[in-house]
């Protein structure tokens, strides 16, 4: 669901950053296909930091310990 308007999606948007709403006002000008393209970059920059931040992980915990942490880490 994406819409011009400044409010359910920037709302979503911010806490996905961690930054303000006030922040992302420019967020509310942008065209639904321009939201969309910046949605989808988002997504995959999440995705690829939270595989690297797991592989970091795996190579610091002791295997036995691995499952239960990542498990709790995903919560």
């Amino acid at each position: 669901m994406v819409t011009t308007e400044s409010g359910p999606d920037l709302q979503a948007l911010s806490q996905r950053l961690n930054r303000p709403a006030a922040s992302l006002r420019a967020y509310a000008e942008l065209s639904p296909a321009e939201q969309a393209a910046l949605l989808s970059c988002l997504d995959a920059a999440l995705a690829q930091r939270r595989t690297a931040i797991d592989h970091a992980l795996l190579r610091l915990i002791p295997w036995l310990l691995r499952g239960p942490v990542l498990r709790w880490l995903r919560r």
